[in-house]
Protein backbone atom coordinates (compact mmCIF):
# COMPACT_ATOMS: atom_id res chain seq x y z
CA UNK A 1 0.00 0.00 0.00
CA UNK A 2 1.39 3.35 -1.02
CA UNK A 3 0.52 6.51 0.86
CA UNK A 4 0.52 9.59 -1.26
CA UNK A 5 0.87 12.92 0.49
CA UNK A 6 0.28 15.99 -1.50
CA UNK A 7 2.63 18.91 -1.07
CA UNK A 8 -0.36 21.28 -0.78
CA UNK A 9 -1.70 19.36 2.25
CA UNK A 10 1.68 19.47 4.00
CA UNK A 11 2.07 23.20 3.38
CA UNK A 12 -1.50 23.89 4.55
CA UNK A 13 -0.88 21.94 7.75
CA UNK A 14 2.39 23.76 8.41
CA UNK A 15 0.71 27.11 7.86
CA UNK A 16 -2.05 26.16 10.30
CA UNK A 17 0.49 25.20 12.99
CA UNK A 18 2.39 28.48 12.53
CA UNK A 19 -0.85 30.51 12.73
CA UNK A 20 -1.98 28.78 15.94
CA UNK A 21 1.44 29.31 17.51
CA UNK A 22 1.43 32.99 16.58
CA UNK A 23 -2.06 33.49 18.00
CA UNK A 24 -0.99 31.80 21.22
CA UNK A 25 1.86 34.28 21.59
CA UNK A 26 -0.52 37.21 21.18
CA UNK A 27 -2.84 36.21 24.06
CA UNK A 28 -0.60 37.88 26.62
CA UNK A 29 -1.06 34.96 29.02
CA UNK A 30 1.98 34.42 31.19
CA UNK A 31 3.89 31.24 30.70
CA UNK A 32 5.92 29.28 33.20
CA UNK A 33 9.12 31.22 33.82
CA UNK A 34 7.54 34.38 32.37
CA UNK A 35 9.05 37.78 32.94
CA UNK A 36 8.99 38.63 36.62
CA UNK A 37 9.79 42.31 36.22
CA UNK A 38 8.57 44.60 38.98
CA UNK A 39 5.13 46.02 38.31
CA UNK A 40 4.54 49.75 38.30
CA UNK A 41 1.68 51.21 40.35
CA UNK A 42 0.39 54.77 40.53
CA UNK A 43 -1.36 56.32 43.51
CA UNK A 44 -2.92 59.68 42.76
CA UNK A 45 -3.38 62.16 45.55
CA UNK A 46 -6.48 64.12 44.68
CA UNK A 47 -9.36 65.73 46.54
CA UNK A 48 -7.39 65.09 49.74
CA UNK A 49 -7.44 61.30 49.29
CA UNK A 50 -5.12 58.54 48.09
CA UNK A 51 -6.53 56.84 44.97
CA UNK A 52 -6.61 53.88 45.19
CA UNK A 53 -6.92 53.73 48.95
CA UNK A 54 -5.98 50.04 49.04
CA UNK A 55 -3.17 48.66 46.91
CA UNK A 56 -1.87 45.09 46.60
CA UNK A 57 1.82 45.01 45.69
CA UNK A 58 4.83 42.71 45.82
CA UNK A 59 8.27 43.39 47.20
CA UNK A 60 10.26 45.04 44.43
CA UNK A 61 7.24 46.62 42.69
CA UNK A 62 7.49 50.36 42.11
CA UNK A 63 4.87 52.79 43.41
CA UNK A 64 4.63 56.39 42.25
CA UNK A 65 2.54 58.83 44.26
CA UNK A 66 1.45 61.82 42.17
CA UNK A 67 0.07 64.91 43.90
CA UNK A 68 -2.89 66.33 41.94
CA UNK A 69 -3.97 68.64 44.79
CA UNK A 70 -2.97 72.24 45.39
CA UNK A 71 -1.68 71.40 48.89
CA UNK A 72 1.49 69.47 49.67
CA UNK A 73 1.11 65.89 50.97
CA UNK A 74 3.14 62.95 52.26
CA UNK A 75 2.78 59.19 52.25
CA UNK A 76 3.93 58.09 55.71
CA UNK A 77 3.56 54.68 57.34
CA UNK A 78 1.53 54.70 60.54
CA UNK A 79 4.55 53.57 62.57
CA UNK A 80 6.62 56.21 60.73
CA UNK A 81 9.18 53.63 59.57
CA UNK A 82 8.86 55.03 56.05
CA UNK A 83 8.02 58.50 54.75
CA UNK A 84 7.92 59.94 51.25
CA UNK A 85 8.82 63.43 52.36
CA UNK A 86 6.80 66.38 51.09
CA UNK A 87 5.21 65.87 47.68
CA UNK A 88 4.30 69.26 46.25
CA UNK A 89 1.56 70.04 43.71
CA UNK A 90 2.13 68.29 40.35
CA UNK A 91 5.19 66.48 41.74
CA UNK A 92 5.65 62.79 42.42
CA UNK A 93 7.55 60.41 44.63
CA UNK A 94 8.66 56.97 43.41
CA UNK A 95 9.87 54.09 45.53
CA UNK A 96 10.53 50.35 45.27
CA UNK A 97 8.33 48.40 47.68
CA UNK A 98 9.92 46.85 50.76
CA UNK A 99 8.34 44.64 53.43
CA UNK A 100 8.51 47.53 55.91
CA UNK A 101 5.99 49.50 53.84
CA UNK A 102 3.15 47.04 54.51
CA UNK A 103 0.14 48.34 56.38
CA UNK A 104 -1.54 51.69 56.76
CA UNK A 105 -0.13 55.01 55.67
CA UNK A 106 -1.34 58.59 55.90
CA UNK A 107 -0.47 62.19 55.08
CA UNK A 108 1.39 63.94 57.92
CA UNK A 109 -0.17 67.28 56.90
CA UNK A 110 -3.70 65.88 56.63
CA UNK A 111 -4.00 62.91 59.05
CA UNK A 112 -7.53 62.10 57.88
CA UNK A 113 -6.01 60.98 54.55
CA UNK A 114 -5.38 57.24 54.98
CA UNK A 115 -4.66 54.28 52.75
CA UNK A 116 -3.31 50.72 52.96
CA UNK A 117 -0.52 48.83 51.23
CA UNK A 118 -0.86 45.06 51.20
CA UNK A 119 2.64 43.76 50.50
CA UNK A 120 3.26 40.18 49.40
CA UNK A 121 6.48 38.74 50.74
CA UNK A 122 7.12 37.01 47.40
CA UNK A 123 9.44 39.29 45.41
CA UNK A 124 9.49 39.42 41.60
Amino acid sequence: MTVRIERRAVLSGAAAVITVAALGLQTGKPTKGADRSPRKHVVEIKNFAFVPSNLNVKIGDVITWINRDIAPHTATTTDRSWDSGTIKKDKSHRVAVTAEMAGSYFCRFHPHMRATLEVSAIPH
